[in-house]
Formats: structure tokens, sequence, C-alpha cells
């Protein structure tokens, strides 16, 4: 019997460590050039790219980009609350061309409140969502072809759209490879 409640007390505490313990730190805050409005950027590196996700955390009202970069010009760019932030949009640039690959109304962030998302990139697989726990509250899950393998990613960047707000950024810096 006491081993048992042990277990279970011992389950309880490990569930709780990778629902809301993945070791966030601000990166910066953004904001867009009143004289010359556009799409601001700025490099991030995953401090353990031996997993295979990472976590950003947002604080803004609309229009928040995570884009993956991979050879040379092409990329994955998962777009958090555009249009006001009604939307949910995945866009892939291939060949020059611009893709619409997921879009959905959605109302995702918090002009007042950090919001935390997760990626996931595997062999030929990306997908991302909601929280501090990869896998729950998936957003989107997309199976690409050769596009979307982990070795082939250049660099990551997050970024607000010409007519965001001031946004607020953090992303993983702690250990997290424990809660998967």
């Amino acid at each position: 019997m006491k081993t048992a409640f042990f277990a279970v007390i011992s389950l309880v505490l490990l569930v709780s460590l990778c629902q809301g313990d993945a070791g966030m730190c601000h990166l910066d805050t953004l904001r867009v050039s009143t004289t010359d409005p556009q799409d601001v950027y700025i490099p991030f590196v995953n401090p353990y790219p031996e997993n295979d996700h990472f976590f950003v955390g947002v604080k803004s009202c609309e229009d928040v980009r995570i884009k993956l970069n991979y050879n040379g010009n092409e990329y994955f760019e998962i777009i958090l609350g555009k249009d006001g932030n009604s939307k949910v949009i995945l866009q892939n640039l291939l060949f020059g061309q611009i893709l619409t690959i997921f879009s959905t109304d959605m109302n995702v962030l918090d002009c007042d409140e950090v919001k935390y998302f997760w990626v996931r990139v595997t062999s030929l697989h990306l997908s991302f969502g909601e929280g501090l726990g990869v896998g729950n509250g998936t957003i989107h899950s997309h199976n690409g072809d050769y596009d979307v393998t982990p070795e082939l990613l250049e660099d990551m960047e997050v970024g607000i759209g010409a007519n965001s707000p001031e946004t607020e950024f953090e992303i993983t810096c702690g250990e997290s490879a424990h809660c998967l």
C-alpha cells in the first residue's frame, strides 16, 4: 500500500515538473519603427539542439512570427495572432512562392500576459502548439517532404509584423529534456 502511494506521488511530481518548468529566459523586446514600418526579426539559438523542440514565450496583442530558415531563402513561418489576434497561420516559402499550408481562426495571444508555445521539428514533421508541454495543446502538425528535415535547418528567428505593438519574447534556456 505504501509503495503504491509513493509511486503515485512520484508520478504526480514528475508530471507537474514537465507541465510548467521549461526554463524560460527573456530574449528581447521588439518594436516596429514608426518612420518605416516593416516586419522585424531577430535570430535565436536553441540551447539544447539535441532536443527536437523549443519553447517561445510571447507577450503581444497580435502578429507574432516564428521562422525556421532552410536552404538559403526557403523557410517555414508560424504566424500567431494575425488579423487582430484572430488567426494562426503556417506558411512555407518554397521555390520563391509563399504557400499557406494551414490557417485557422483562433485567438492565442494576450497583451498583458506571456503565452507559451512549443515547436517540434522531427524528420519530415513540423508541429506546434500552446503551453509548455510538447504534444499538448497542438495547434497544427504538418507532414512535409524533404523540406522539414532538422539537419537542413539553418537558423531560427522570432519576429513581429509591421503593424504589431511592442512585443516581449522569452525562449528556452533551461533543461527540458526530462519531460519527453
